[in-house]
């Protein structure tokens, strides 16, 4: 049996094409893909290079992390699961763009009737974000910013709101901060329009507590202004919590020169992602490692069907795999008109 695939070539534009769907090892599920999403942060990055300046890998290749679908089949050893159940998948080199996905069984979560496919697909880049708020350790009554209101960045804001934090939401492109405010995140900013210094002063009487950096490329001047807006203690240092939960990158000095802030890295979706043995059924031990991946995406789903997460609005366009094209190049060439692009496969 074949399948379809979107794959990317060494020039960085797309084709479809056909493959044999592989047998199904031990612990490995077949879904049937409804949806599929494109991420306009690591994988239009990527296309963006390529395009650039060519690839000298293994190509052509097929890309895709975040998908949702019904299973038609299941592997030995396959425990939660079951034929005909609905659900969210996740995984790079798994649930990639294509009409059938197959996926290890700890990288699929169950959905409940009241979640859509549609909705579904953000699972995966929901569980970036809610891995990013544990490793900063929020704490209810803090005032924090989110630069970058792209996907990851909108996520991470609605999950602080859920969290009892103050949040502001900061982004250069206009329409990106219109998604952010009809998802309830009602304080933002306009970094190309706006002064941050003089806001963040008006939003927070203590001082900036803690920020995530929810994007890519240099991050260096942000960083340098977000520490005139941080809390300050007694003896005059900065103090405070950043978080790198986007593919950014900053020129950090040591000592009195950065104070006593926090610089945290926040990598992926939780434990056990990239861990084969997890990946393909192996739990870890509760007592020890609460918040697995697996756990994260059941906590996003549930927070989609009890709609303290809101995701509809950030999705701007719905095409077929064939034309995945044109929502790649609009993400290229104008990212102000488009966030979430969903695939829907024909079957």
């Amino acid at each position: 049996m074949k399948r379809k695939l979107l794959v990317v070539k060494k020039n960085g534009f797309t084709e479809i094409v056909e493959r044999e769907i592989p047998p199904l090892r031990n612990g490995e599920i077949l879904v049937e893909n409804h949806t599929s999403l494109i991420s306009p942060g690591t994988e239009i990055g990527w296309i963006k290079q390529l395009r650039q300046n060519g690839g000298d890998f293994d190509l052509p290749r097929e890309f895709g992390y975040s998908g949702a679908g019904v299973i038609v089949d299941i592997g030995k050893g396959v425990k939660r699961l079951k034929i005909g159940t609905r659900v969210a998948t996740m995984g790079a080199g798994y649930a990639i763009h294509s009409n059938y996905t197959v996926i290890p069984q700890n990288l699929a979560i169950e959905l409940p009737n009241s979640v859509s496919f549609e909705e579904a697909v953000y699972t995966c880049l929901g569980a970036t974000a809610l891995q990013g708020l544990r490793r900063a350790g929020l704490k209810l009554g803090e005032y924090g910013m989110v630069f970058g209101m792209g996907i990851v960045g909108n996520l991470t804001a609605q999950l602080s709101l859920l969290n009892g934090a103050y949040v502001m939401g900061i982004d250069t492109i206009e329409p990106r901060l219109k998604i952010a405010e009809r998802v309830g995140i009602t304080k933002t900013l306009n970094l190309a329009k706006d002064n941050l210094i003089n806001r963040a002063k008006q939003f927070s009487p203590f001082g900036v507590e803690f920020a995530f950096f929810a994007f890519g490329g240099d991050a260096t001047k942000t960083f340098e202004n977000l520490k005139m807006c941080m809390q300050q203690s007694e003896d005059g240092h900065v103090i405070g919590r950043v978080i790198l939960i986007g593919g950014c990158n900053i020129n950090l000095y040591g000592g009195a020169y950065s104070g006593n802030m926090d610089i945290l890295i926040s990598s992926r979706t939780g434990p056990g992602y990239h861990d084969p043995q997890y990946e393909f059924g192996r739990e870890y031990p509760r007592g020890f490692i609460k918040f697995t991946t697996l756990r994260n995406m059941h906590f996003i789903i549930s927070m989609i069907a009890e709609g303290k997460i809101r995701v509809k609005p950030l999705t701007t366009h719905i095409l077929t795999l064939e034309n995945a094209h044109r929502g790649i190049d609009t993400l290229i060439k104008n990212p102000e008109e488009a966030l979430g692009i969903i695939l829907k496969m024909k079957h």
